[in-house]
């Protein structure tokens, strides 16, 4: 996670991280629930995708960003008994045995398109960019503020920050956009991460390969998940040297098409790509109900494949 030493294996993310939600983090609804968070924003599950989605059928929290101020109410972090939540959660995991990663979800642009929708949020950008800003720079306040809390209370090795900053095929704004509006945020949430000796770990979906390097100026450690729709060979090679990568097998398990030996051969490649730098933490993504019954195909082919692969 660190590349401070030679590893004797590949590990695989299930093996070597607890992954701890926070339960007094309400950052969506109880998990298979409709509802609200605690901004307000409206949510609906996804049983075929496992995850959350917000409710398009329900208005945004916000419409005109100009009245951001009065609208949006940030939790009262003060008023939570941290100490108890993080007693609860950390009850069954060994910290002797495995890191403990505490996931920050909803970075700086997912709670503005959370608040504003994504249309509003991207209209704000150019109507309005001095509110926009502002709202970026009180939701980073309260993100930082989280990180302490949750840094004091649950002492993890990582935290697992999202933001995601890509589609399909390439990044959802430019350069100079990520520049002015999220990386000065970005790189506040780093520092407040990395001043703990807590492992920033940035997660962004989609082809976000266009942010890599602002990204580790900024402090990230991990980048996560690196989907297959960036370019694997260019990434591995520019990047071994300054950041970890963990990598997930996620394209065949989630393809109703695949077969066994589909999945095989991608976790072999990703291994073969990525694992000769030494910075590869490999592991199975499920994003629906089809991944599931493939996931123990990953881990069996990962864990035989990776541990002798620095034996080859």
């Amino acid at each position: 996670m660190t590349r401070s030493g030679d590893p004797e294996w590949i590990p695989v993310v299930s093996d070597c991280i607890s992954f701890v939600m926070s339960s007094a983090v309400k950052e969506r609804p109880p998990r298979g629930q409709n509802g609200k968070d605690w901004f307000g924003c409206n949510w609906v599950w996804d049983d075929n995708c496992l995850g959350f989605a917000p409710d398009l059928h329900q208005p945004y929290l916000l419409e005109d960003i100009s009245s951001w101020r009065e609208t949006v109410i940030f939790p009262d972090l003060d008023a939570i008994d941290w100490e108890a939540a993080a007693a609860k959660d950390l009850e069954d995991v060994n910290r002797e045995e495995k890191a403990i990663r505490i996931m920050l979800e909803s970075g700086p642009f997912e709670r503005s398109h959370h608040i504003l929708g994504f249309e509003g949020a991207f209209m704000a950008m150019y109507e309005n960019p001095d509110e926009y800003k502002a709202l970026i720079g009180a939701i980073t306040d309260y993100k930082v503020q989280l990180i302490q809390k949750l840094v004091d209370a649950y002492k993890p090795d990582e935290i697992f920050a999202q933001d995601d900053l890509g589609h399909n095929h390439g990044p959802m704004f430019s350069l100079d956009m990520y520049r002015e509006y999220f990386k000065p945020a970005h790189k506040r949430i780093s520092e407040a991460i990395r001043k703990n000796c807590v492992i920033h770990t940035h997660h962004s979906c989609g082809c976000m390969e266009a942010f890599i390097d602002d990204l580790l100026e900024v402090g990230v450690q991990i980048l996560n998940p690196i989907q297959p729709c960036n370019d694997w060979k260019m990434i591995a090679e520019k990047y071994s040297d300054r950041v970890s990568f963990e990598v997930g097998a996620d394209y065949h398990i989630a393809r109703e098409d695949s077969t066994e030996e589909d999945i095989r051969n991608e976790v072999r490649s990703i291994i073969d790509l990525f694992g000769p730098h030494k910075n590869l933490i490999l592991g199975a993504f499920p994003s629906n109900k089809t991944c599931l019954d493939k996931i123990d195909i990953v881990l069996e082919e990962a864990r035989n494949y990776g541990s002798g692969f620095y034996r080859h």
